[in-house]
């Protein structure tokens, strides 16, 4: 049963890790590094040089950086995506008959074949902004499915950890609009980044700073939104430890 915790954990870990560099995907502008799906350029593996391209594709055009990027985050998903299944077979063999581990390991495996199917409707999509969003609000969606399960199956194994600690009064409240604020905010900073490329493809030759400045609201309340997020986040976590 300890190798099903592990499995959980690491599972866990690279759910962070996917969401990590998928975010950097977005950020970098890389959505679209493989223009097509599941391949890249019509390979298994990006091209490492200009004659690796097909014919239609400007080598002078193509960014072989934005392109990795891309393609490291579908790898590192479809990786994601075998861990969960080995965990949530595992979680049949030992944890079947305890619903709240069960029916997490169903959940995460559902939600992570979402997300690879969606993964290819995005890059169909021409990273349509309402679509990424609901990508990311689904991963957000997986890992905490992921932490829930791994907490579930370590206080199986460790049934004593939690029968002397007490928590502050409405802290499952607190919680729950902390994690609903912070779903929040990955909508409105999917909403920047897409206004950002909208203002892009208007003003192509604009700077950093002048994008920025025509952004509108959406931008300081993204800013102002995440540093209360960071500091209700640290003032949660200090009362329960």
């Amino acid at each position: 049963m300890k190798t099903t915790y592990r499995f959980a954990w690491i599972s866990t870990f690279f759910t962070y890790l996917v969401i990590f560099t998928g975010g950097l995907v977005r950020v970098s502008g890389a959505g679209l590094g493989c223009p097509d799906w599941p391949k890249c350029f019509g390979r298994w593996i990006p091209p490492f040089v200009a004659e690796q391209l097909p014919g239609y594709i400007d080598p002078s055009l193509f960014n072989f950086t934005l392109a990795w990027i891309e393609y490291v985050n579908r790898l590192l998903g479809l990786i994601l995506g075998l861990l969960i299944v080995i965990t949530a077979i595992m979680v049949f063999r030992n944890y079947r008959k305890i619903g709240r581990i069960f029916w997490s390991a169903v959940a995460s495996g559902l939600i992570v074949s979402a997300l690879g199917w969606q993964g290819g409707r995005v890059v169909e999509s021409d990273l349509e902004p309402v679509i990424v969003s609901l990508h990311a609000v689904l991963a957000m969606l997986l890992v905490s499915i992921m932490i829930y399960m791994t907490m579930q199956i370590y206080y199986q194994l460790n049934p004593d950890e939690e029968k002397t600690s007490v928590y502050p009064i409405r802290m499952t409240l607190w919680l729950a609009l902390l994690w609903g604020a912070s779903l929040a905010q990955v909508v409105i900073g999917a909403k920047v980044r897409g206004t950002l490329e909208v203002l892009l493809d208007i003003m192509p030759l604009a700077d950093t700073k002048a994008l920025l400045s025509h952004a509108g609201g959406f931008l300081y309340l993204h800013m102002l939104f995440g540093i209360l997020l960071a500091v209700a986040g640290i003032i949660i976590a200090l009362r329960i430890l």
